[in-house]
């Protein structure tokens, strides 16, 4: 018979010696409990009981959700379904009914809320800013008049603080006070300056820059996070808890695996009330009968899907705009079937109907409405995943040709379908006020998104096919980039800006100092078009100087101002490079290769100059194009040096922003290096 018990876990020798020590192991057991009395019961087991259960209800919930969220496809709903937004989930971590302490905690949070907020005519100000100029920015994801309407919560004068915070907690859920600090803190974002078109010289323009001086900014943003609270992450299980992570994800003051993190969960939720599955929902006339005096009724009808589909779209955007920087995206097209946002004003969704209700229809294209841009902010994203798209297609099969060439036209396409009022020679709006202000705002917004798409698909390859696209798009970015600083505050600050600046001048200056001169055929139309394009590029560099001379001693201000000088450095630099007749030669050797590599010489000796602090001397050691000292230091700028606002998602995840890489024409027999191994500008 063999062994099977031991007193010891390794096998004996004598078990080994019969060979049966795989059979040889410690009998292993537990010992044995005391008895205990009846009745009884370990007392930390029962104080713990209510926390394990809420632990288990709380990961089934998540397990359900994700299951849910991840599985659940556009095709699973029957014939019979009609699709709709899902109701709102509650926030256990403040409505759980086995944690009465939670309510002495809210409680308490909404009396810090009405501590901080300003007087009711700045509160109503800042409001104003907010449902003018950031609506667009967001994606429009709050219906204006319901948004000002349920504020009007806020301007009630009470007796009391304590009054009024429980007036508060007693309307509104913890997310929608969160949304209202986060309107406050955008709204002052917004806010123009008295100096500027739309602002003035007014005792409460005057408090609005007190407070932006103070940093009550980021005690609205700590208060709204803290009302966002979730058990595990911040809470995204309403509309109201949705429209708040938009609003942060534009607010973009957190790091970018944070905002990664928070995306993540907000589209998770968005399809845990259904709104990646709202199909072609209609959107109908509100019942003559249903007052619109109660807010939050208002928005569980018509209003609620029309805005569950501007919130998916909005995320939407957002997660393929950060797909230029991952190389993949989370949304795909086929996972989801809901169509975009209505063309429409808000206003078009109020008016009541007394014999029947039909569905709320679009407004012309041509026709600007305050979805405009939101609209063709869609398109844009849609022509970035396709590039993400083709990209990876190109790396998984590189023979593949002609899906740059089908992009290209695309791009081309949406410019040239444009309506008018985004057209780049139009200037409707500059001098209008009202719902027209925002057109000339909105179209440099879409033009530097553009802009930068029509970069990153000509990387390397700047064909002539796509370089008229390319400077009429260039020509507009500088042209608009005045009239925006004198609109925006938040975009006219932007480091962004000027970095699509100084790219749409040099994009310019070099298509004009690498294009064939003729010094015997030169028409005057030619003529006219350099003194045109040559103007363009010396109001950029006037633009560079004037952010050089703006007030400010943080270190963010002071690096801005060193980028922008250099920019405007190597600009003027590169102009009087172009006047230099000598750098062309003879007209005999105008088509030559040698020309062409004199050309690189000259260019790359100016960035060099640049680098090293001299731009008036040359080295007498002509550099190449690959020389060590034109290093990344040339112009290079932290982007992570001071934080902004994202208002341009496209532009602002292109992590390429070598400009030079751009820069490769098809010189078939030039010698040397290309245009990108100057090193980076940006």
């Amino acid at each position: 018979a063999s062994k099977l018990k031991c007193d010891r876990k390794v096998p004996c020798i004598e078990c080994i010696k019969r060979n049966i020590g795989h059979l040889c192991r410690k009998d292993e057991r537990n010992p044995r409990a005391k008895p205990s009395k009846n009745g009884s019961k370990p007392k930390a087991a029962a104080e713990r009981a209510p926390d394990v259960e809420e632990a288990a209800r709380t990961l089934d919930n998540f397990i359900d959700d994700t299951v849910h969220a991840y599985f659940s496809r556009p095709s699973g709903a029957g014939p019979g379904t009609k699709p709709g937004v899902s109701p709102d989930y509650p926030n256990m971590y403040w409505e759980s009914k086995d944690r009465p302490f939670k309510d002495p905690a809210r409680e308490a949070l909404v009396q810090e809320v009405v501590t901080v907020l300003p007087e009711p005519e700045l509160i109503r100000q800042l409001y104003g800013v907010f449902a003018t100029r950031c609506q667009a920015p967001l994606g429009n994801v709050f219906h204006t008049p319901t948004f000002l309407q349920a504020a009007e919560t806020l301007y009630l004068e009470s007796e009391t603080l304590a009054d009024k915070a429980r007036h508060l907690s007693s309307t509104f859920t913890m997310e929608e006070i969160s949304c209202f600090l986060l309107a406050l803190m955008l709204g002052l974002d917004f806010h123009p300056t008295p100096n500027m078109i739309g602002g003035s010289p007014t005792p409460l323009n005057f408090r609005v820059e007190e407070l932006r001086s103070s940093g009550i900014r980021k005690t609205w943003r700590s208060l709204a996070l803290r009302c966002l609270q979730g058990r595990m992450a911040l809470f995204c299980g309403s509309i109201a808890s949705l429209q708040a992570a938009v609003m942060l994800l534009l607010d973009s003051k957190d790091r970018p695996l944070e905002l990664d993190a928070l995306l993540g969960t907000a589209i998770s939720g968005a399809r845990k009330l259904g709104l990646h599955n709202l199909g072609d929902a209609k959107v109908y006339m509100p019942d003559p009968a249903s007052s619109f005096s109660d807010s939050r009724t208002n928005a569980t009808s018509h209003v609620r899907t029309e805005v569950g589909i501007r919130i998916w779209w909005a995320l939407v955007v957002r997660d393929w705009s950060r797909g230029h920087s991952l190389g993949y995206y989370s949304i795909h097209p086929s996972h989801f079937n809901t169509r975009v946002p209505l063309h429409i004003n808000d206003d078009d969704m109020n008016i009541p109907w007394q014999i029947e209700r039909p569905p709320v229809t679009e407004r012309p294209r041509p026709e600007f409405t305050m979805l405009s841009y939101t609209r063709y902010a869609i398109d844009i994203a849609i022509l970035a995943r396709e590039s993400i798209d083709a990209q990876n297609a190109s790396m998984r099969e590189p023979q593949a040709t002609g899906t740059q060439k089908k992009l290209s036209k695309k791009h081309e396409k949406f410019l040239h379908d444009l309506p008018a009022h985004f057209k780049p020679e139009n200037t409707l709006g500059l001098g209008s006020a009202g719902l027209l202000a925002a057109v000339p705002v909105h179209k440099w917004m879409l033009h530097q998104q553009l802009w930068s798409l029509f970069l990153r698909l000509h990387r390397g390859n700047l064909s002539s096919d796509s370089r008229a696209a390319c400077r009429l798009v260039a020509q507009n970015i500088i042209t608009t980039y005045a009239q925006m600083r004198q609109r925006c505050t938040v975009c006219g600050s932007l480091s962004l800006g000027t970095k699509q600046l100084f790219n749409a001048a040099a994009l310019l200056l070099l298509d004009m100092l690498f294009a064939v001169h003729s010094n015997t055929s030169q028409s005057a139309e030619v003529s006219l078009g350099e003194v045109v394009v040559k103007d363009k590029i010396k109001e950029a560099v006037g633009l560079l100087k004037m952010h050089c001379s703006e007030p400010g001693d943080t270190i963010g201000l002071q690096r801005a101002r060193s980028h922008n000088e250099r920019c405007a450095l190597v600009l003027e630099a590169l102009l009087d490079l172009e006047k230099d007749a000598e750098i062309y030669g003879s007209n005999s050797e105008n088509r030559s290769s040698q020309l062409l590599s004199r050309i690189k010489r000259k260019v790359a000796e100016v960035c060099s100059d640049v680098s090293t602090g001299d731009t008036t001397a040359g080295s007498s050691e002509s550099p190449t194009l690959s020389n060590s000292n034109i290093t990344s230091s040339l112009l290079n700028i932290d982007n992570n040096s001071w934080e902004e606002l994202d208002v341009l998602p496209i532009a602002s995840n292109d992590s390429d922003w070598d400009f030079w890489q751009f820069m490769n024409f098809d010189f078939d027999d030039t010698p040397d290096a290309c245009l990108q191994d100057f090193g980076p500008l940006l």
